[in-house]
């Protein structure tokens, strides 16, 4: 078995719960990324796609912030998909922040219409596979509603982790027994007996795809367009 560790934005520092984890499981390893400060979203799959590729038992994936982005959009592949046992997405960053080439930095960027928005690529259907999402109710990165939003597209366990800012080294987050513990009742928890089988469903339905596109943007992408870049 291996323990996938996924940063966001900036990597994950010495001091951050990432790092402390990685110490505490002895099959932990980090995708690294060439260039922390520009998320690429093809860029930043690269090194998560070919680490489970290349994987020959279950694999479980610990992702913070904008790598919990990269990785749900890497379950959208039946093949990738099919490798991984299951996933732990620590304060996700909002898919609203991000086109497919990196930050939103134009009002046109921020059209929800518009292709390039790195939601369009997210699952918006479960995807047969134990998914647990901790969000805190002061993340600056993605509101409680619209985390409660995409956990439940996902079929995933949402935990309330309250006023915890973006669950990182600045909001007190360094030795972090909590994610160890979050970490055990994602992998005892779950009966999925094999997941390298051949009939894991990955389903995005395309009808449901624009029902909930619709639904997203009026609740949650006003709040971004305030921010600018």
């Amino acid at each position: 078995m291996t323990t996938l560790i996924l940063p966001g934005v900036g990597g994950s520092e010495s001091t951050h719960w990432q790092s402390w984890l990685e110490t505490q499981l002895d099959d932990a390893k980090r995708i690294e990324q060439g260039d922390w400060n520009n998320p690429v979203l093809h860029t930043w799959r690269q090194p998560l796609d070919h680490a489970l590729l290349t994987a020959t038992d279950p694999v479980w994936i610990v992702a913070h912030s904008f790598g919990c982005l990269v990785t749900m959009s890497a379950l959208t592949s039946r093949v990738l998909a099919r490798k991984v046992a299951g996933v732990l997405l620590v304060a996700p960053a909002s898919p609203d922040r991000f086109t497919l080439a990196g930050f939103v930095r134009s009002t046109y960027d921020e059209k929800k219409e518009s292709p390039a928005m790195l939601s369009r690529v997210l699952p918006r259907a479960p995807l047969g596979l134990p998914i647990r999402v901790v969000a805190s109710r002061t993340d600056p990165w993605l509101g409680y509603d619209a985390a409660e939003w995409w956990a439940t597209r996902w079929g995933a366990k949402l935990i309330d982790l309250g006023d915890a800012g973006h669950i990182n080294v600045a909001s007190g987050f360094g030795a972090w027994p909590q994610v160890i513990s979050e970490l055990n009742i994602l992998k005892y928890g779950t009966q999925r007996a094999n997941p390298l089988n051949d009939h894991l469903p990955v389903q995005i339905a395309s009808n449901q795809h624009d029902v909930d596109s619709s639904e997203y943007n009026e609740r949650f992408l006003p709040q971004f367009k305030s921010l600018g870049s």
